[in-house]
């Protein structure tokens, strides 16, 4: 089986925290983008971040930069 690996990020690439069992501790994701920054990665969690239900199928173009997101209910 092959395996897919994502591209290292480099300073500049945008990172998004995602906490999708619980709610985040403020105090653990404000010392996350702290971190991310410092290394020059532009970072955060936004008021209303998009969300992805369990058991949903989505595809990821790299190339195109576009994720592709299909109904976890049909």
């Amino acid at each position: 089986m092959d395996t897919l690996r994502a591209p290292r990020l480099v300073p500049g690439d945008r990172v998004r925290l995602v906490s999708p069992a619980s709610p985040p501790n403020p105090g653990l994701v404000a010392a996350g983008v702290e971190l991310l920054t410092s290394w020059g990665l532009p970072a955060g969690h936004g008021d209303n971040p998009p969300t992805v239900p369990i058991g949903t199928e989505a595809t990821i173009d790299t190339a195109a930069g576009t994720l592709t997101v299909r109904a976890a209910v049909r």
